[in-house]
Parts: structure tokens; sequence; C-alpha cells
């Protein structure tokens, strides 16, 4: 996919929770962390694309979520995710139909793991769930029992090791 229409997304989600800067700068976060691991796992174009548009919507449907159920949930966000995000894709005039689906499954099930069914949303688990750490200064114990019950790809790891080298006894990428 051209990338021009990836940054028409991007564009399109910032404008859509312009009220939100942190959440603006989480899903810009996951988008680069996403990015990161699709490249070291050497996705094909087709899985980084569909990498891209989940990552950059994933959390979509917070402010639906927030103005229907006064909440942020997540089976919340999982129900009113794929509806924006159809929206924001068709309006970037991306009709794939195979991507589009793809990216609103996954969106309307990020936060719900044992659906994690390829590559695509392994990846953004992963980049989900560093952004997360970070951002809700998550205790060392807490980040280890995430790593260890979810972190599946060579590159996740590493940059997961790398970013929290105080709780892997690692001393980070290099």
């Amino acid at each position: 996919m051209d990338e021009s229409k990836i940054m028409e997304v991007a564009e399109r989600a910032i404008a859509y929770d312009r009220d939100d800067t942190r959440r603006i700068m989480h899903f810009l976060t996951v988008w680069n962390i996403s990015r990161m691991i699709a490249s070291g796992e050497k996705a094909d174009d087709e899985t980084r694309t569909v990498v891209e548009l989940i990552a950059i919507l994933h959390d979509i449907g917070i402010r639906n979520s927030l103005l229907k159920y006064n909440d942020a949930l997540s089976i919340h966000q999982e129900q009113e995710g794929p509806a924006v995000a159809n929206l924001i894709l068709t309006e970037a005039n991306i009709l794939d139909t195979k991507t589009v689906e793809r990216v609103k499954f996954i969106i309307g099930h990020h936060h719900t793991y044992s659906a994690c069914d390829g590559l695509d949303f392994q990846i953004v688990i992963e980049a989900d769930l560093i952004a997360n750490s970070y951002e809700n200064d998550l205790r060392p114990a807490t980040r280890n029992r995430i790593y260890d019950e979810f972190f599946k790809t060579g590159t996740g790891k590493k940059l997961y090791k790398g970013i929290f080298p105080q709780d892997s006894g690692d001393d980070g990428l290099y």
C-alpha cells in the first residue's frame, strides 16, 4: 500500500482524537514500535500494511466507549472500534475488503489475546504492551509476567529487553 494512504489514516485518526493528546501519542508510539517489530520479523508488505493500520487505529473505539458507557473498558473499546475504523479507512479510500476486514477483526479483539491468530495481531499486541507498560509505569514484576505470557516474536522480546533491561537481568540490546 502506498505510504501516503497510511499517513492519511494517521492524520484522520489524529483529527478524530484531536482533544486527547495522550491517546494520539499512544497510537503514534504503538505505530512506531509495531513498524520496528514488523521489520525485525521480516513481515511481508501485506502484513506490514495491516500492522500499521491496526497500530494507528487499535484504540479508536475509546472515544465512543467514553460517550456511550462512560468508561474505556476493553470490551467497550472492542465493540466500538471496528465501526469507527471502517469509517476512517473508507474516508481514506482504503477499500480492499481483505485488509479492511482484517483490521476491523483485530481492532475488535485487540484486548482478547486468546483470539490472536497471526503475526500481524501478535506484533500489535507486543507493541501495545510495551507502550502501555511504560505509559502506566508498571512494576517490574508485572512487566515480567506480561513478557513471559504474551511476547512471542524475537524482535518484540529484544525490544522489551532493551527498553526494560532491569527486568530481564540483561544489559539491553547491545
